[in-house]
């Protein structure tokens, strides 16, 4: 290595020295008047703190300049730390200076300090700026304060209100312990609210704007006397909130038109008495108003379309809800122990309830279910636990987990016109249930649909019933008489068996088959209508005792067909009868079925009509139109089922 090269080095490592030195020149402190000052730049200072000869000093003005040594710098701001600890300080007034910045903890525990008048040119309050000033009971902010540090006002005993315009974030802790604080004004450009912001405050009212992305956990905890929070805006995006961010406030009053997202196990604690949702809101969360046991009133807002699982879990005040139209989720145990509960409605839009929801709501004894063609899923544990009497069915269901969805205490079924199908093991074994009205759309009742259900005595099915599946009615023991309606043309297994009290049983014209014992074990039977002529196919449907005791009543002319039919033979009376239920119909009848130019034609529409011939042929099953014909064979008689009647038509 030269020596020329090591010059050369060193000539230049030189330059690239004392060009550093240069770009970071420090810059003496000074004293002028009652403060000291640090240079920053060639034309700036900012205040580091006071002159040696002011340790008492009361009252801080913050001027624009200063001037040193026959230099005027502009003041740029104020140091960290700065005036921290001032035993005296009364007053801070930086309103007639440019000052862009005051650093963190810059009049912290200044324990006299009353008030302070923070300039416009001022942006930012950092950390810890005025935390413990105990005796700090104003601050003005000339301007918009974009955001407020951690601890920046924390244990600021006397401070009572504060107004904040244009502020973005508000740290940790940053008037955490202001137990004075009675008022917040919040703009509606704050976007985040950190851990413990407000924690242990006194203000009464919150109402967070359009903005607000999240409040940190313990945010507005321990403020006693807050009693209403109300999260406003139009914003689609939720607001996150966080662990127990209201826990221990005594609040009553929540005002929701946001969703909410974040960790929500009471987040507004248990002592909630009135809820109100608005046109933006649409899911109630998991656990949201769990053991709110005060809440008596709840109004949600159009916009609902979820109930999340334990939403209102004993909530034992709560004695009426409203569920919304468009609501289409109630998650597992949303009004769980609900004790206040009497009657619930669900609306037409729902299309799922998912277990346990009611469980427990001890007092409810009315359930009803809006009139929808839309079928419901409905878990067979929805009412478990609640003593509901009196059901109203408007809608078919996607599954049969329907077997015990009610108690012992169920008294009452009523089944709207939107009803096509009562679901297997529906009704099994309610022992209680005395009184079941059928919807008029109603074709098929399942398996086991009212097995054991011993207190009802009678039953009106609907007249579009077409199917009555295997033990329908098994143990149905307080029946005394089976009407069987001429729209039925399938009878299950079993059907009727064990219905003892059972005395007549009537057969309508439509019948055309009846499963195995399906009648059995109703000993007291004296009389067997069956209005079809042509015999039902059968596989022993009836007790030896029946066919020994009772009699058959077929119609006139079809006696010899039931004598060698199958089971029906071993009926030891058989008679015939013109039912006398049937109407004649002729030319220029006034009937929904009349004859005109020698076909049947019909005058209304009718969902299920069955035409047989004489002999009990069939020979139309199915819907008509209003002003409908149907052509057949002239010089005959027919036997029309519509409407739940019976006619007569000779052509």
């Amino acid at each position: 290595m030269t020596d020329n090269f090591i010059k050369t080095v060193f000539a230049r490592l030189s330059i690239m020295l004392l060009a550093v030195l240069a770009s970071s020149q420090v810059y003496a402190a000074f004293e002028v008047g009652c403060f000291r000052y640090r240079q920053i730049n060639a034309d700036s200072v900012e205040v580091v703190g006071v002159a040696s000869d002011s340790i008492n000093l009361k009252h801080i003005n913050i001027g624009y300049d200063v001037e040193f040594e026959g230099k005027v710098y502009m003041i740029a701001g104020i140091a960290s730390g700065a005036f921290d600890g001032l035993p005296d300080l009364l007053t801070v007034n930086t309103n007639i200076s440019d000052i862009r910045y005051i650093g963190s903890g810059a009049f912290r525990d200044c324990p006299k300090l009353v008030s302070a008048d923070i300039t416009n040119t001022v942006s930012e309050i950092e950390g810890y700026t005025f935390a413990g000033c105990t005796s700090l009971t104003t601050v003005t902010f000339q301007g918009q304060i974009k955001s407020v540090g951690g601890h920046a006002f924390e244990g600021c005993t006397s401070l009572n209100s504060v107004v904040l315009t244009g502020t973005v974030s508000i740290g940790d802790y940053a008037f955490s312990d202001c137990t004075n604080l009675r008022s917040a004004i919040l703009p509606w450009q704050l976007e985040e609210i950190g851990s413990c912001a407000f924690y242990n405050t006194a203000i009464s009212e919150v109402s967070f704007k359009d903005r607000v992305k999240e409040i940190g956990s313990w945010a507005f905890a321990d403020c006693r006397y807050l009693t209403s929070v109300k999260i406003l805006g139009v914003e689609t995006d939720p607001v996150d909130i966080g662990p127990q961010a209201f826990d221990g406030s005594p609040i009553t009053y929540v005002s929701l038109n946001r969703d909410l997202g974040g960790s929500l196990i009471n987040p507004f604690g248990t002592q909630v008495q009135e809820v109100f949702m608005g046109e933006a809101f649409t899911c109630v969360n998991d656990r949201l108003f769990e053991d709110c046991a005060s809440l008596t009133e709840v109004t949600f807002g159009p916009s609902v379309r979820e109930i999340g699982a334990s939403a209102f879990a004993r909530c034992t005040s709560l004695t009426d809800i409203d569920l919304p139209d468009g609501l289409e989720l109630i998650s597992s145990s949303a009004f769980r122990s609900c004790t206040g509960l009497t009657s619930v409605s669900i609306p037409a839009s729902v299309t799922k309830i998912d277990g346990l929801v009611f469980e427990y709501c001890s007092n409810l004894t009315s359930f009803t279910l809006e009139d929808s063609g839309t079928p419901l899923e409905m878990h067979y544990l929805t009412l478990n636990g609640c003593p509901v009497t009196d059901f109203y069915m408007g809608r078919d269901f996607t599954r049969n987990h329907f077997g015990s969805i009610f108690g012992a205490e169920l008294r009452s079924v009523v089944m709207g016109d939107m009803v096509t199908e009562v679901p297997d093991y529906a009704f099994h074994v309610r022992k209680g249930l005395a009184s079941v009205t059928f919807g008029e759309n109603v074709r098929r009742i399942g398996n086991n649909a009212f097995n054991g259900c011993e207190s009802i005595t009678g039953l009106s099915l609907g007249d579009n019933v077409e199917e009555i599946a295997d033990n329908a009615f098994i143990g149905c023991a307080g029946l005394t008489a089976i009407t069987i309606p001429g729209s039925v043309a399938t009878i299950g297994a079993a059907a009727f068996r064990s219905c003892p009290a059972v005395v007549r049983i009537e057969l309508g014209a439509g019948v055309r088959e009846i499963g195995l014992w399906a009648f059995v074990d109703s000993q007291d039977v004296s009389e067997v209508v069956s209005a079809n002529p042509v015999p039902p196919t059968v596989n022993d449907p009836f007790s030896d005792r029946t066919y020994a005791e009772a009699t058959l009543i077929v119609p006139t002319g079809s006696r010899a067909a039931y004598m060698a039919a199958p089971y029906w033979e071993e009926f030891g009376t058989i008679v015939e009868r013109d039912m006398s239920g049937l109407t004649q119909i002729g030319d220029g009848s006034r009937a929904a079925v009349t004859v005109i130019d020698g076909s049947l034609s019909f005058t209304a529409d009718c969902a299920g009509v069955t035409v047989c011939d004489a002999g009990g042929r069939l020979v139309y099953r199915g819907a008509v139109k209003a002003g409908e014909k149907l052509e057949l064979a002239p010089g005959n008689a027919y036997i029309v089922v519509m409407d739940g009647r019976t006619r007569k038509v000779v052509l």
